[in-house]
C-alpha cells in the first residue's frame, strides 16, 4: 500500500541532505571567545503512542547562549519552558499524564557551514508545579506512574540548526531537536521533537 507519510519523510530528509551538502563548502568562522544569545518561541511534540488519546503539540519559550571556543564551534547552554505529555503502558492498559518543565541542555555545537550546524547535548529537565492526569484506563495498576511525576529527568538532546536570514545585527534561526531520555519509565513513551524559532544576536 502507498505510504504517504513515509514518502513525505523521505522528501524531508532528501531536502535536508541537499541543504547540508550545498552549504558544506562555506566555512563558519566564529571568533574565539565570541558569544551569541538567542531568544524565541518553541513548539514541543512528543512522539505518538498507541494510547487512546491524541498527543498535543505544545508551545513555550526558550533562550540559548553560545560561546565559541574554536574555529568551527563552541559550548552551548539553553533553557526552555514547556508542557510535556507522557504515556506509559501496563499490560496493554494506558496512563497518560502531563506536567510543566524547565529543560536545560548543555553541549557542543559544530558548524558545518555559515548557515548549518548540529549539536549534541546532555540535558536535565526540572518539573515545575504539579502533574495532571489526562487519561487512565480502567483496571490499570494503581502503582502505574509516568515521568510527569518526576522532579528531575535526564537525557540527550540532538539538534540541527539553520540560520534562515542574517542581517547586520540579528539572525533569524530555526533549531530542530530530538530528545532522547535516559531516565524514562519501562514501557513509557517520552521521546519528543522540539522546534525553536528565535532571534540571535552577538554579545561583545
Amino acid at each position: 500500500m502507498f505510504n504517504l507519510k513515509k514518502l513525505q519523510r523521505r522528501k524531508l530528509f532528501y531536502l535536508l541532505f541537499c541543504i547540508l551538502t550545498s552549504q558544506f563548502a562555506l566555512a563558519h568562522e566564529p571568533g574565539v571567545g565570541e558569544g551569541r544569545m538567542t531568544i524565541g518561541a518553541m513548539s514541543n511534540r512528543f512522539i505518538d503512542s498507541p494510547a487512546p488519546i491524541k498527543t498535543p503539540t505544545t508551545f513555550g519559550a526558550g533562550i540559548t547562549g553560545e560561546l565559541d571556543i574554536g574555529g568551527r564551534g563552541g559550548i552551548e547552554v539553553s533553557m526552555f519552558y514547556y508542557d510535556g505529555q507522557y504515556a506509559v503502558s501496563k499490560g496493554g492498559l494506558w496512563l497518560v499524564e502531563r506536567s510543566t518543565h524547565l529543560y536545560i541542555p548543555i553541549g557542543y555545537r559544530y558548524w558545518l557551514s555559515k548557515k548549518i550546524s548540529f549539536a549534541t547535548s546532555f540535558y536535565a529537565s526540572f518539573r515545575i508545579g504539579q502533574w495532571t492526569e489526562i487519561y487512565r484506563d480502567t483496571g490499570i495498576s494503581s502503582d502505574a506512574v509516568t515521568s510527569a511525576q518526576d522532579i528531575t529527568e535526564y537525557g540527550f538532546d540532538f539538534s540541527i540548526g539553520a540560520d534562515l536570514y542574517t542581517g547586520d545585527k540579528y539572525t533569524l534561526i530555526l533549531d530542530s531537536r530530538y530528545l532522547l531520555p535516559t531516565t524514562d519509565k519501562p514501557d513509557e513513551n517520552s521521546r519528543a521533537y522540539v522546534f525553536f524559532l528565535g532571534i540571535k544576536y552577538r554579545i561583545h
